[in-house]
């Protein structure tokens, strides 16, 4: 019998595909768990749901979400147990997909509903609509011999397409930036020597009503980073500030503690919301205060923030990572789920990226549509954003908006050549 223990770094890799995906297996060490896509739009668990599954997990909702049908069913009769971020994950799709008009129904025998979960879900009646013998689509299998998947994977499952068709997401782990793109990181000094030779012409750009903006550092670094682009702004009359919290270790209890305490600080101090530049890990910090605390921000920018980053994802700074990461302060496992099932930052967003990223994929620091939000591409490298002249002419742009009139960046005549037509995040399911 296998071990019902995961080994948690295991690497979810596709063992075989087909031209036409019917049939996708994922192996993890020791566990055994089955996630089905019924068609149109049920989602089927057979095992036991935990952290090195919810990926399975996420990209069956995604795709039965998208299904053209309002109401969305998840049995869960023939699962053994839930983790707490499996429980946190449904509670979050039920949250999204109401959000965007559609309703989520739980199936599981009374006695195997977690408590949690019953309390957190309203559960909409829905009357399955699988037509015979259609059978279920196996979107993926762990650990266990294929003969009991294969006869029931006869269908082909839908793919998920990034910013209108051109980039295919695949249900597996996101990797690291290729080496090609880490050798041309260090054109991040070249960056910083163009935003030195443009000071001049960067402080022509206009001034600033002088409310308050928080620079955060990229992870490993700290506000000596920043002070560059903070003493830019400054002298375009806004109140610039560093995060006053070290060297950017993620999840320390300083930060976690701190760093809310900083913005309320601030936002109370000048009797203005915050604007939010995050760099980096720095982004991901700007979006989850924008989300606690959206009375005190006023807009968030971000620049090379891989937020789409979940669990078993890659970059090329997990080595570092591994080394500087101690004590952390566990996460929400809200904040664990694919972000496209959680609700939207509730403030203005702006990402910028370049698609030469050498330390995070590009394409995982790209927003969706959507009403408030945009995305606007540099050329570059990743380390060197918050020195690149063309980001700092969009950071600019975005402080210099009334609070409460945000528009869509529009690139200044003379700066065009600098910004590429942006890329959207946009997942759909495309039919069999």
């Amino acid at each position: 019998m296998a071990s019902q223990d995961a080994h948690p770094s295991t690497r979810w890799t596709p063992e075989a595909t087909t031209s036409r995906l019917d049939h996708i297996t994922f192996r993890v060490a020791g566990l055994r768990t089955q996630v089905f896509l019924d068609d149109p739009a049920i989602v089927s668990v057979i095992g036991r749901v935990d952290r090195t599954t919810l990926a399975a997990l996420r990209r069956a909702l995604e795709v039965a979400a998208g299904a053209d049908r309002r109401d969305v069913e998840l049995d869960l009769s023939a699962t053994g147990s839930m983790s707490v971020e499996a429980l946190a994950l449904v509670r979050a799709c039920a949250d999204r997909l109401a959000w965007s008009g559609h309703r989520l129904r739980v199936v599981s025998a009374s006695h195997e509903l977690p408590e949690p979960l019953a309390e957190a879900l309203r559960l909409a009646s829905l009357t399955p609509n699988v037509s015979p013998g259609a059978g279920r689509t196996a979107l993926a299998a762990l650990h266990e011999p294929d003969s009991s998947v294969s006869a029931r994977a006869r269908h082909r499952v839908p793919e998920l397409q990034r910013s209108g068709g051109r980039e295919p997401a695949v249900p597996s782990a996101i990797r690291a930036p290729y080496p090609e793109l880490v050798a041309l990181e260090p054109r991040a000094l070249y960056e910083f020597w163009a935003f030195v030779a443009s000071y001049p012409v960067l402080q022509l750009l206009g001034r600033g009503d002088g409310h308050p903006v928080m620079v955060l550092p990229p992870f490993a670094a700290d506000d000596a980073y920043t002070s560059p682009l903070r003493s830019l702004l400054r002298g375009l009359g806004y109140a610039a500030h560093g995060w006053h919290q070290g060297t950017n270790l993620s999840r320390t209890r300083r930060i976690v503690e701190g760093l809310p305490a900083r913005l309320v600080d601030l936002q109370r101090r000048h009797g203005a919301k915050v604007s939010l530049i995050g760099h980096s890990g720095g982004g991901l910090w700007a979006r989850d205060l924008a989300r606690a605390f959206p009375e005190a921000v006023r807009q968030v920018i971000t620049l090379g923030c891989p937020f789409r980053l979940r669990p078993g994802d890659a970059t090329q700074a997990d080595p570092l990572a591994k080394l500087l990461l101690v004590d952390q302060v566990p996460q929400d496992p809200r904040e664990l789920i694919d972000e496209e099932f959680r609700p939207p930052v509730p403030v203005p967003v702006t990402a910028i990226y370049t698609r030469t990223d050498g330390v995070a994929s590009w394409w995982a620091g790209i927003q969706s549509e959507g009403p408030r939000r945009e995305n606007i591409e540099v050329f570059g490298s990743h380390c060197g954003l918050v020195h690149n002249p063309a980001a700092i002419i969009a950071i600019i742009d975005r402080l210099a908006q009334t609070e409460g009139s945000w528009q869509p960046f529009d690139p200044p005549a003379f700066a065009r050549h600098l910004f590429p037509k942006p890329t959207y995040w946009q997942p759909t399911a495309a039919a069999a």
